[in-house]
């Protein structure tokens, strides 16, 4: 072996398989009801290698998207109108491909191998590209390793049969109907059920690709309300993988709170004067609960979209996940230094959105608020609040504000009569109605529940 034996063979020749690309076309043209309809939905103009087959692949999709007969004289015609006939050999070679089989009986055999091939010469580009950027010392080198990663993710999507082109008008309005098919089959929210019904049934739950904005002044208890969902969706259903990405709670703190929280143990009096010997069964109990749930905690701070994102992806491979919780934005590092905070906020805000629709799940981001809030009497918090809230606001799909209505109180009296009130403000909801969730705020335990003391089941 010499020490250039790495470097790829420059003269071998690109994967293709002539004789499967002529095989789908001819099947296609023999027999364009049993065929035509599998053969557009798994194969696009980019999987054929020779030219000429993707012209011809494209005339027989125009006629038939047309509603119009496949045959020799609509075949020729469509070619020639388009000036394409003669470009493409004529009628010699549109008679070698429909003699190139007696039947259509294989069409889908002939479509693996012609996607296997087209799989074998995207995996050279990305490749390719990849050592290309390795060599050209990248400013970044998270950048090139998250672009590696979504051009692997982006082929593993193609052996899923997934694309990313455009879907023709038959294929998304059948996905539409099937979804409203869906909706109307269930009995309640359509969406990740979070635990609090009324919120539930304001919301229709929460959505895969969706992004979620919970938003609060300090002390409102955000990473409650936030770890409470966790809980209810991996309890409920222990296959349900839930993330949570803790930049300013240690590990052993967000998960002492959590069992705490959850067995109804007063985390202050345990902190202070320990635990009570009938506080056991309760704790053990919770513990265990919890450990059976498939709840991933990442408590290192200052991550950035693009270690997040790796770290979702990779947590997607390993088996379900339902949820992702940032906890919180704002003290998120940003892939990019940018003069202002606002261009960083908003660099991070729209990848997060676009991370929830790559991986069709809701994630749900904490952020704080400025301190205009709390120039107001009641304290009630707006969504202009939110701080460098003009990108957050236009990417979230919808935006929850936190508040407690007894952290504002003027008077002892006045406290009394709101004490564990909280509401949860949905001040945008871009696919259902805004107004107040009014919940109750257990201090004791650091738990929220429904103002009517709703169970989380």
């Amino acid at each position: 072996m010499t020490q250039d034996s790495y470097l790829p063979e420059v003269y071998r020749a690109i994967p293709h398989n002539k004789d499967a690309e002529m095989g789908v076309l001819c099947s296609m043209f023999l027999d364009p009801g049993q065929t035509m309809e599998t053969c557009l939905e798994l194969l696009s103009l980019a999987d054929f290698h020779i030219p000429a087959h993707a012209v011809l692949f494209q005339a027989l999709f125009d006629l038939n998207s047309n509603l119009m007969s496949i045959d020799a004289i609509s075949v020729v015609t469509s070619l020639r109108k388009s000036g394409k006939l003669t470009q493409i050999g004529g009628a010699p070679f549109l008679n070698s491909i429909f003699e190139f089989v007696p039947t259509s009986a294989n069409h889908q055999y002939y479509i693996k191998l012609v996607k296997e091939a087209a799989i074998q010469r995207k995996v050279i580009e990305v490749c390719t590209k990849a050592v290309s950027a390795a060599y050209d010392l990248p400013e970044s080198i998270e950048a090139l390793v998250n672009g590696v990663e979504q051009g692997v993710l982006q082929i593993g999507e193609s052996l899923a049969g997934k694309s990313s082109e455009f879907t023709s008008a038959r294929a998304w309005s059948q996905i539409g109907y099937e979804a409203i098919q869906d909706a109307l089959d269930k009995d309640g929210p359509s969406g990740l059920l979070t635990g609090f019904i009324d919120f539930d049934d304001m919301t229709d739950g929460l959505h895969d690709g969706e992004m979620i904005v919970v938003a609060a002044r300090p002390s409102m208890g955000k990473t409650a309300f936030a770890m409470n969902i966790a809980e209810h969706v991996c309890c409920r259903n222990t296959s349900k993988g839930v993330a949570v990405f803790s930049m300013e709670m240690s590990l052993p703190q967000i998960t002492q709170r959590a069992i705490l929280s959850r067995a109804r143990v007063n985390l202050k009096e345990a902190r202070a004067r320990g635990l009570k010997l009938t506080d056991g069964p309760a704790i053990n109990k919770a513990a265990e609960e919890l450990g059976r749930c498939r709840m991933m905690i990442d408590d290192a701070s200052g991550l950035n979209v693009m270690q997040i994102a790796h770290r979702l992806r990779r947590m997607k491979r390993e088996g379900d996940l339902s949820l992702a919780i940032i906890d919180y934005l704002q003290i998120m590092k940003p892939v990019n230094k940018y003069d202002s905070r606002e261009r960083e906020v908003a660099e991070m805000s729209g990848a997060l959105k676009a991370l929830a629709k790559e991986l069709k799940i809701p994630i749900l981001v904490l952020c704080q608020i400025n301190r205009k809030a709390e120039a107001r009497l009641t304290g009630r918090p707006q969504i202009s609040d939110l701080r460098e809230s003009g990108s957050i606001e236009q990417d979230a799909d919808m935006i929850c504000l936190l508040h407690r209505e007894e952290y504002y109180a003027a008077t002892a009296e006045e406290k009394s009569k709101v004490e564990g009130m909280a509401t949860v403000i949905i001040g945008k909801n871009r696919n259902g109605p805004v107004g107040d969730v009014p919940l109750t705020f257990l201090k004791e335990y650091v738990r929220f529940e429904g103002r009517s003391r709703e169970r989380n089941q």
